[in-house]
């Protein structure tokens, strides 16, 4: 009898140790999914706002700084953290550090190759 429910008792602990691990799990996917989007959005927006008038987009670019600096690695937030400086101080500033150092870690979350050729900035103006 006590064999039986030593038996049982295992089955119940591993069965919500493999409910809680599955659970962990699924959360720390769901939230990498969601850094993804958010640091991809911020990529593009950055992206959009180089070599144009800050004021077009000034919002978006605000939203784009915020969200870099919750869910940047430390190297991200601190090149925000310069250009937001920068922006302030003299109202331009140079992003391609940023932008280089969010492409880079968005393509390792994505499991892309990290070293290709940098795209040139294209801008068509109308």
């Amino acid at each position: 009898m006590l064999a039986v429910m030593s038996s049982l008792l295992g089955i119940v602990l591993a069965g919500i140790l493999s409910f809680a691990t599955a659970t962990y799990v699924s959360r720390r996917e769901t939230l990498r999914r969601e850094r993804i989007g958010f640091l991809l959005s911020a990529y593009r927006t950055l992206s959009d706002a180089s070599h144009r008038p800050l004021e077009s987009n000034a919002r978006a670019f605000e939203q784009a700084l915020s969200d870099i600096g919750l869910l940047g690695e430390p190297e991200q937030v601190q090149l925000a953290t310069t250009v937001a400086h920068d922006i302030a101080r003299s109202k331009t500033a140079n992003l391609d550090d940023l932008l280089h150092s969010l492409r880079g870690a968005l393509r390792e979350e994505l499991a892309l190759a990290k070293e290709v050729p940098a795209m040139p900035i294209l801008r068509i103006d109308q």
